[in-house]
């Protein structure tokens, strides 16, 4: 009597593990199908390792987690190497090791359609490559990483305070929903324009 019993307890525990399965799937893939919702509080890189990759393309935009606070974007100049505002001031380009290092994230995310497709612009590649070692007055708040990356994109100063702000200004410009998908690193997937 007892066998049946503990059947139907597995047959409703292994239900319940495969709704909460699905559910999750089901999430993942409304972020993906709609972009990261920008009054959910949830910043790309807080949310999971990334479940779809996407190869990078000169000029697009990537960002990593920085200790649970805010996230840090830079330019994909190719040659697995990112354009970067320093909290020093200094532009400078570095490897995907070193845009990770000393940050709390383990995952770079890059800006993507909605059918995985990464977002490039040629004028932000022209641009980041040019102010490479020089410097800016950078502040936190002021002259963050986001600015520089909108300098890039736009050609405009502009203040940006946080990542979310960056995020909806940059779906405004692309007038499109972005998705931040994981980083598809290595040369050999890397595309041009």
């Amino acid at each position: 009597m007892a066998l049946p019993l503990i059947y139907l307890a597995g047959v409703a525990l292994g239900g319940l593990a495969l709704a909460d399965a699905k559910s999750e799937r089901d999430k993942q893939q409304r972020l993906r199908r709609y972009g990261i919702s920008l009054d959910s509080g949830i910043e790309p890189s807080a949310i999971f390792k990334p479940q779809v990759n996407v190869a990078p393309k000169l000029g697009s935009i990537v960002c990593c987690y920085v200790y649970g606070v805010v996230e840090h974007t830079g330019i994909w100049i190719g040659d697995n190497s990112i354009v970067e505002l320093h909290g020093s001031g200094l532009v400078r380009p570095v490897s995907i090791q070193r845009f990770l290092h000393d940050r709390s994230g383990s995952h770079i995310f890059i800006a993507s359609s909605t059918q995985a497709e990464a977002f490039a612009n040629e004028a932000a590649y022209q641009r980041s490559v040019e102010a490479i070692y020089q410097y800016r007055d950078y502040h936190l708040f002021n002259n963050n990483c986001h600015r520089f990356t909108w300098y890039c994109l736009t050609g405009q100063e502009r203040m940006i305070d946080t990542f979310t702000e960056f995020n909806l200004l940059l779906q405004q410009q692309l007038k499109q929903v972005v998705c931040w998908d994981g980083l598809l690193n290595g040369d050999e997937n890397e595309s041009k324009n």
